[in-house]
């Protein structure tokens, strides 16, 4: 940076950041707002603050690891969606970028993720739901958040079917949907109503505990048949080799 980006930069700061007594008290309004998903108050405070690249950074950076999208449904929900639109409008967007197709998923950080993630799954809804009066991403768009979710979700991804492979632990929605289980599983729900609106029924975005096979009690092997198969279709590894991995 030279002298005189520096000057503007300074000058900036002075007019649009928040002094260090107001900075820590927002700081603290922020945490508890994601804490307790108050997404509406959220997003009042990011329009107030939307010149503030230190306020907005403390926002994208807990939404981003706060499971924000756990499901298409819940990413097109009014105050999730306000939210996001509130973000893409401040000055961090802005300078960071939040067009998905301008980012090297190597150089892709958590908010890159974040924004990468809203985008799969408001694609997956309207998919869906065509007839909804929302826009669809752009095709590119779509393509660039995947290639960016592939590059920074492949362990967690691989963990996630390995389990449902070994113990038939039900994976992340958005691990359904990649990997085309979405539809299996959501006959299951239909097989058996008790399920529906549980997190074996997929409606939860948490990536399933190692020890929650052992407590769940999911008995339902011959439903599974075929999920399992295209599971390992979609991993590229067979059972064995899975099991041979996992010791």
């Amino acid at each position: 940076m030279g002298m005189e980006e520096w000057i503007k930069e300074q000058q900036r700061r002075y007019l649009d950041e928040p002094r260090l007594k107001e900075l820590t008290e927002v700081m603290k309004q922020i945490r508890k707002f994601v804490r307790e998903k108050e997404y509406r108050k959220l997003t009042e405070l990011v329009r107030r603050y939307r010149k503030s690249e230190d306020v907005i950074t403390q926002v994208a950076c807990l939404l981003s690891n706060s499971h924000l999208f756990p499901t298409p449904e819940k990413t097109v929900e009014t105050d999730r969606s306000e939210l996001m639109t509130a973000l893409k409008n401040t000055y961090f967007m802005e300078k960071n970028g939040c067009w998905l197709a301008d980012v090297n998923p190597e150089k892709a950080d958590s908010v890159h993720g974040m924004l990468a993630m809203h985008t799969f799954m408001r694609d997956a809804y309207l998919k869906v739901y065509p007839e909804s009066k929302q826009e669809r991403p752009s095709p590119e768009e779509v393509r660039s958040s995947v290639r960016i979710l592939d590059f920074h979700r492949k362990e967690s991804d691989v963990w996630e079917l390995c389990n449902l492979a070994v113990y038939l632990m039900p994976p992340s929605r958005y691990v359904a949907l990649r990997y085309g289980l979405a539809d299996d599983y959501d006959r299951l729900d239909r097989l058996n109503p008790s399920r529906a609106g549980t997190p074996t029924g997929l409606t939860d975005c948490t990536v399933p505990d190692r020890n929650r096979h052992m407590t769940r009690g999911w008995h339902w092997k011959a439903a599974c048949a075929g999920m399992r198969k295209r599971q390992r279709k979609a991993s590229g590894m067979s059972v064995c080799r899975i099991s041979t991995w996992k010791s």
